[in-house]
């Protein structure tokens, strides 16, 4: 008997199961907002999220969109690979930061400074939206809003 022929009949006695047929590990991330908060200071307004990611697997390619106050214009961002972006007049209405890979247990820290909102804006908070192309089994903690300062 040669040793192949050996193997799959030990194989067989032991119920093992062809490489091919075995389940794929799936990977799996948990991505999550963990804080936003919104404050006005001096002459400007700030919004501040944190991101984490959890689970067994990093985060590919994270993504967070932060939702600004109406007719605010930002006037800085504390974090590379983001980007403003507006409906018309230099106001801005959202930032949408590419964070890349986040490692399993790592926080991103971000803060955006934007003017003030005018009195009579009928919102003053600001929102954070984040997302991965690695599977997320728990998108009910993807979003996060601050209160109003």
């Amino acid at each position: 008997m040669n040793n192949r022929i050996g193997s799959l009949m030990a194989c067989a006695a032991m119920s093992c199961v062809p490489t091919a047929s075995r389940a794929q590990d799936i990977p799996a991330a948990d991505v999550s907002v963990v804080s936003v908060r919104s404050s006005l200071i001096a002459s400007n307004y700030f919004c501040r999220v944190v991101v984490h990611s959890e689970n067994d697997d990093n985060a590919l390619d994270t993504k967070v969109t932060v939702l600004l106050p109406l007719s605010v214009a930002v006037v800085g961002i504390l974090r590379s690979g983001c980007m403003a972006s507006g409906p018309l007049n230099g106001f801005n209405g959202s930032v949408r930061c590419d964070l890349g890979e986040l490692a399993v247990g790592q926080s991103v820290r971000l803060s955006i400074r934007t003017t003030l909102p005018p009195a009579a804006s009928a919102r003053k908070n600001c929102a954070a939206f984040v997302t991965s192309d690695t599977p997320d089994g728990d998108r009910g903690n993807n979003y996060g809003q601050s209160l109003e300062p």
